[in-house]
């Protein structure tokens, strides 16, 4: 399994309806950057209440087995944290984006 794959198995784990909720229409593989992340996955968001442009939401797995979140569009960042535990994925994401 991929990262993008593991990092879709979990949410979908947390809660089985979240990616249809946030309004993703698709799922991108994002390839280890060495010294930046191992990987991650990249969804793309349409139709949200929340944040009205297209936007992205990227998850990558850092180095201390952690995920680092950002949620932008190409007008805002909304949310560029880092070192969230799998368990706070969807509690996270939901916060921001609704």
């Amino acid at each position: 399994m991929t990262v993008a794959e593991i990092i879709i198995d979990q949410i979908h784990t947390l809660d089985k309806m979240a990616l249809f909720a946030w309004g993703t229409s698709k799922a991108l593989s994002i390839p280890e950057i060495d010294g930046e992340h191992l990987g991650g996955v990249k969804l793309l968001i349409q139709n949200n209440p929340n944040i009205l442009e297209k936007a992205t939401i990227e998850i990558t797995l850092n180095g201390s087995d952690l995920y680092d979140i950002k949620i932008s569009s190409l007008k805002k960042v909304y949310f560029n944290e880092k070192d969230w535990f799998c368990g706070d994925l969807v509690a996270v994401i939901d916060q921001v984006i609704g």
